[in-house]
């Protein structure tokens, strides 16, 4: 008969939640060491090549250290605080520092080690709206690109008050999603597994567990710092069409990222540190701007200076490209973190880290690609919504029909290509069992 002491942990291992937590907060520290590094560098090194020879240690580092570190399918893990750090660090903390080697995206012009730790590291987008004081630490370069208004004039700098009001805003909301996904977490067990339904609920706690880790960061972001920041999500449930849904309402502070590391280069937009310290007014959009961009990945700022000549319009097709290879960039990352969560990273992780040497989990077999061609797919509908013949159909087409048609296909896209590699691995009871453990 096994021993009733057979279930206890060792003398003296740490509980499960102190280890993940502990592993975590490893990565944590990790990441801010590396941005302390390139906001030092940023200072002394201009854009270009250098800058990123330079970033590319704490780049490694973000990525690899949640590899070699934390363990998904360790006993003392957490599948969600791997989830976690490997995409806050090892994916937007990344793009980030890649955007700034070449002088543009979120942390341009951050004098302040502080403000540049706090925009890094946290998975937050500033407001275009943004107060004088903030504005002389950053010239903002992400505006809409479907909008071809100016940029807004500089609002007075909000008191301490406001600042607190938006606190509170952002933990309301984050008591709403966490709502929502205690009910999603109630409902999913009683559903059939890979039905649609089932689907859909997981669809929806995994919009509540991004909005979540956002609407925290927000609340920091917004009490510790006074940054006044733009929205993560925007009602993603109604879109109505793959653009809306992409550009406007799913997950924009990664749309943001891709924007700025991958759409802007492509398309000819010059770096934004080589105009932020232009003798002129304050900056506007150009009316050559991309004004008619559909989707986050495909638009990219367009913020002049006044002394400066509008670059020309990008031609159709390097938008084409553009918008092809944001997605192909936001599929080889959601692909790789599905691939680490399922332990394939391990197999590289030899003598590093608790996880040691191991065999790479079944589980990894099932990273196939389908999440890549899921997000790749999404590239050929943003582009047929642009063809004229489709935009005067959608001027007629009514609102609730054109949102039943357009989540109609993220559905089947979903069943056919996002949800399976989930099920398959087990990695949907995974973080149901993390998420709802005592």
């Amino acid at each position: 008969d096994p021993s009733p002491l057979a279930g206890l942990a060792p003398l003296g291992s740490p509980p499960r939640a102190t280890a993940a937590a502990m592993h975590f907060a490893t990565a944590c520290a990790t990441a801010a060491v590396g941005l302390a590094y390139a906001h030092a560098v940023h200072l002394v090194v201009p854009p270009g090549a250098l800058r990123l020879v330079c970033f590319a240690p704490c780049v490694a580092a973000n990525a690899l250290l949640p590899v070699v570190y934390m363990d998904p399918l360790g006993e003392d893990s957490s599948v969600v605080a791997c989830a976690v750090a490997a995409a806050a660090f090892g994916w937007w903390t990344n793009f980030k520092l890649l955007a700034l080697a070449s002088g543009r995206g979120q942390l341009v012009g951050h004098a302040s080690l502080p403000m540049f730790l706090a925009v890094g590291a946290l998975p937050i987008r500033l407001d275009p709206a943004q107060p004088e004081s903030a504005r002389r630490e950053r010239r903002r370069d992400d505006d809409r690109d479907d909008d071809p208004s100016p940029s807004p004039p500089p609002s007075p700098s909000p008191s301490p008050h406001s600042h607190r009001s938006a606190a509170m805003s952002a933990l309301a909301l984050l008591a709403g999603k966490l709502c929502l996904l205690a009910a999603c977490l109630e409902l999913i067990p009683r559903l059939p597994p890979g039905a649609t339904p089932a689907n859909l609920a997981y669809a929806f706690a995994l919009y509540a567990t991004l909005g979540a880790i956002m609407d925290a960061s927000a609340a920091v972001a917004a009490f510790a710092f006074g940054l006044r920041l733009a929205p993560h999500f925007d009602k993603p449930f109604i879109a109505s069409s793959a653009s809306d849904f992409w550009a406007r309402r799913w997950n924009l502070v990664a749309g943001g990222m891709l924007r700025d590391l991958v759409y802007a280069p492509i398309v000819g937009l010059p770096p934004t540190e080589k105009r932020k310290n232009a003798d002129a007014p304050a900056p506007a959009k150009p009316s050559g701007a991309d004004d008619d961009a559909p989707t986050r990945e495909e638009g990219a700022p367009a913020t002049l200076s006044a002394r400066s000549s509008p670059p020309p319009r990008p031609s159709p097709a390097r938008r084409a490209v553009a918008c092809f290879a944001c997605f192909a960039a936001s599929g080889l990352a959601h692909e790789a973190i599905l691939w680490y969560l399922n332990g394939g990273g391990f197999s590289f992780a030899v003598g590093f880290g608790p996880a040691g040497a191991r065999a790479v989990s079944p589980g990894a077999a099932s990273v196939d690609g389908r999440w890549f061609w899921f997000f790749f797919a999404q590239a050929p509908l943003v582009l047929i919504e642009r063809w004229p013949p489709f935009r005067r159909l959608a001027r007629r087409t009514p609102t609730v029909a054109a949102v039943a048609c357009a989540l109609g296909t993220q559905v089947a896209l979903g069943n056919a290509l996002f949800f399976p590699p989930v099920a398959e691995s087990g990695l949907d009871r995974r973080v149901v069992d993390d998420l709802t453990r005592r």
